[in-house]
């Protein structure tokens, strides 16, 4: 058995070898574009500490929702301005999502 385990390592490394290959790509030029789109910054607003987590907003109709560790906030997309708040006991730990006029999320204890 232990002879064995050490052929398929052996196996392994020589196949990963053979596949790493000497060869070199050219770098190539990017092709030039046109900017078609500008940014502006029209507001900014924290929503407070996701504790660690990455938390992606969402949007539904003229709102953004954002959720820090314990709460989840809804903006209105043009003004930046709070709309809704709510806030929970136990830890928000899953992704936010929206249907029909409701957002979900995920908690640490369900």
């Amino acid at each position: 058995m232990r002879s064995f385990a050490f052929g398929a390592i052996i196996l392994s490394a020589l196949i990963t070898l053979a596949c790493s290959g000497t060869q070199r790509r050219e770098a190539v030029d990017l092709p030039d574009f046109e900017q078609r789109v500008s940014l502006e910054k029209i507001w900014d607003h924290s929503i407070g500490d996701p504790r660690g987590g990455i938390l992606s907003p969402v949007g539904w109709g003229n709102l953004v929702c954002g959720a820090a560790a314990y709460s989840v906030s809804c903006v209105n997309d043009q003004t930046g301005r709070k709309v809704h708040e709510i806030e929970f006991e136990q830890e928000i730990s899953g992704a936010l999502g929206v249907a029909d006029a409701e957002v979900f999320l995920g908690g640490e204890e369900g």
